[in-house]
């Protein structure tokens, strides 16, 4: 089976969804597929709080509003898990499992994945203490105890905005902490609220309705610690959802897709747009940004710079 559009979407998070209405309000013909439920890691989300417009509103409900706005617009969604992207002249072939998209321009919205920690506890007790996103969820649990597990500098990050507003914060490290930024480490225990354990590992979350207790070990010692918290807050890497774009030798940094400042990465036609590209922040309203982006360059990539060759 085979079809043509315009501009072809992967990904329909907010970063997708966004560039999708841009692009079918300047009347081209437009299609978003993804393999999951459109909307994206709201979809995970609990409470948001920082997205503009809304005092609180649930990730799933935004999911929701965002989807029912495409459909109203009569945006394309199809459901479909594209395994390869490539290029002849000057149009992209979008292969899905079951079928052939044939496009002008590509706006790449993958997102990310979070690598988790694979321990007890950590899937089911998801949105109910476990979060992957203190920026986000952070307010909720304002001086009550938390602990964030993970070295990187995601982690440290996070955890110095979580130690602001937390009574107690416990870091978990797996690794001795001189594998950490020094920097951001010594401005992070500078908190005072903050205890360290280094070279310890995460065994188990646990608790009845809600998160109540983190389980680490002592790597050196065998011994064993129950925390008391109301949150666990891993940190332990993200991974990029873009081995579809293999056929393209794209530039990266660190696994992210590196693009200027429309969006578009080193292929004529081709946009990255959300938690995909290397950048400083990862959150909801600049995904949003980046799709509007993306997608008016797209726009101006078929409108102009293709009639013009």
């Amino acid at each position: 089976m085979q079809k043509e559009v315009d501009v072809a979407i992967v990904g329909g998070g907010i970063a997708g969804l966004t560039a999708a209405l841009y692009t079918k309000r300047a009347n081209l013909n437009v299609c978003v597929i993804d393999r999951y439920a459109f909307g994206g890691k709201l979809a995970k989300l609990g409470e948001i709080e920082n997205y503009p417009g809304f005092e609180g509103i649930s990730g799933p409900e935004l999911a929701y509003k965002l989807t029912e706005q495409a459909t109203k617009n009569e945006i394309e969604l199809i459901y479909g898990n594209v395994v390869s992207v490539s290029k002849k002249e000057n149009l992209f072939f979008v292969q899905t499992e079951e079928q052939t998209i044939h496009a002008k321009a590509v706006i790449i919205a993958t997102g990310t994945i979070e690598k988790q920690l694979g321990i007890p506890g950590e899937k089911e007790f998801l949105n109910r203490g476990v979060s992957y996103c203190g920026t986000c969820d952070g307010p909720i649990y304002r001086n009550k105890d938390v602990a964030v597990i993970g070295h990187l500098d995601t982690a440290l990050d996070e955890a110095s905005y979580l130690a602001g507003i937390v009574k107690t914060l416990y870091l978990v490290f797996s690794v001795d902490k001189e594998k950490a930024d020094e920097d951001k480490l010594k401005k992070l225990l500078s908190h005072g609220n903050v205890v360290l354990y280094e070279k310890t590992a995460a065994k188990t979350i646990s608790g009845t309705d809600r998160v109540e207790k983190l389980t680490i070990e002592n790597l050196l010692t065998n011994e064993e610690k129950d925390l008391s918290v109301n949150a666990v807050f891993p940190y332990v890497g993200q991974k990029t959802l873009t081995e579809f774009l293999s056929n393209f030798n794209l530039e990266t940094k660190n696994g992210y897709l590196v693009v200027n400042q429309d969006m578009e990465t080193n292929v004529a036609g081709l946009y990255a747009a959300g938690d995909t590209n290397s950048k400083k922040l990862r959150q909801l309203v600049t995904a949003a940004s980046d799709g509007s982006i993306a997608a008016t360059a797209a726009i101006r990539y078929v409108k102009v710079t293709l009639r013009n060759k």
